[in-house]
C-alpha cells in the first residue's frame, strides 16, 4: 500500500487488503508435429482487482499491482534423438501495474529464449541456453524509477548424469 510518493521516492507498506477478487482463464496446449518437433502454447487471462479495501476506498476496483491480464508462452521444441535437443521459447505479458494506486504503469513484454543440450557420452551432455535473445528492454519495476529485466544473458555448461 502506498503510504507516501514524491517524484524521487516512493514509500509503501506491506498491508494486507480487504478483499481481491481474480476471475480468468488458463488454457494450454501442445502438437506432435513430426516425429522430432513438437509445439506447445499457454495463456493465461487474470481479471484481478481490489473489491474492499475500507482503508483507502480510493483503490478498490483497480487492478492487483503486478499481475497483468494477459500472459502468454510458445515453444518450438526439436529433439531428433536421444539426448539432443533445440528449444526455442516466447513469454509475454500483457499491461499491468507496480502501484496499488495504479499510477505506474509496468508495460507489456515479449522476450525468446533459446536453449541447445546434445550429448558427448553416454553420462556426459553439453548445453547452451540464451535468455532474453533479442535483447529486449522490458520495466519490472518501478520505485518510481524504471527498473529494467535481465538484458540477454548467456549460460552453458556439462551436465553429467551418471548410471544414464
Amino acid at each position: 500500500v502506498t503510504v507516501t510518493a514524491t517524484p524521487a521516492l516512493i514509500t509503501r507498506r506491506r498491508e494486507n487488503l480487504g478483499r481481491t477478487r481474480s476471475r480468468g482463464v488458463e488454457a494450454e496446449m501442445e502438437a506432435r508435429l513430426g516425429e522430432a518437433l513438437t509445439l506447445s502454447a499457454g495463456y493465461l487471462f487474470a481479471d484481478s482487482t481490489v473489491t474492499n479495501f475500507p482503508a483507502n476506498r480510493a483503490i478498490e476496483d483497480l487492478r492487483v499491482p503486478q499481475v497483468p491480464r494477459h500472459q502468454g508462452s510458445a515453444r518450438l521444441r526439436w529433439q531428433p534423438h536421444s539426448g539432443w535437443l533445440a528449444a526455442l521459447a516466447l513469454r509475454a505479458a500483457g499491461n499491468q501495474f507496480e502501484d496499488d494506486e495504479n499510477r505506474l504503469p509496468l508495460g507489456s513484454f515479449a522476450v525468446i529464449d533459446l536453449v541447445l543440450q546434445a550429448p558427448l557420452t553416454r553420462d556426459l551432455e553439453v548445453f547452451l541456453a540464451v535468455e532474453n535473445l533479442l535483447d529486449r528492454s522490458y520495466t519490472v519495476a518501478r520505485t518510481p524509477l524504471a527498473n529494467t529485466g535481465a538484458p540477454r544473458s548467456l549460460r552453458g555448461g556439462l551436465r553429467f548424469h551418471p548410471g544414464r
